[in-house]
């Protein structure tokens, strides 16, 4: 078994992620329902009008390189009561590291789902 170590730029190790063709978590029910577009509303599975309330953390790597890339700072932003985040994702990025979308997009979606966002 090889073990690949990575640096960032900023010297952190980054240790690679196994690709999957699809996001896997350990437990997917605690995700909210899928929306949708219902007349002029945006509805959750089971028909009920759902509020957008949304924040936009600054790209993934810039908090990486700052250790800011953790739980507790999504933790932080869903107590503002945002249940919707965006996350800039910028290509230059994910081209020079190709484990980008693995290391930084599934995290954010595992804890976002946790936090009912």
């Amino acid at each position: 078994m090889v073990l690949v170590v990575i640096r960032s730029e900023h010297g952190k190790i980054l240790l690679p992620v196994k690709h999957t063709s699809r996001f896997e978590s350990d437990n997917t029910s605690f995700f909210p329902t899928r929306l949708q577009a219902q007349g002029n509303q945006i509805v959750n599975g089971v028909g009920t009008p759902v509020l957008l309330k949304g924040l936009m953390p600054p790209d993934p790597a810039k908090l990486h390189s700052k250790n800011k890339f953790n739980r507790y700072f999504f933790i932080k932003i869903s107590e503002t009561g945002t249940n919707v985040i965006r996350i800039p994702v910028y290509p230059e990025n994910w081209v020079r590291d190709r484990d980008y979308l693995w290391r930084y997009l599934d995290p954010i979606v595992a804890w976002a789902g946790k936090l009912g966002m």
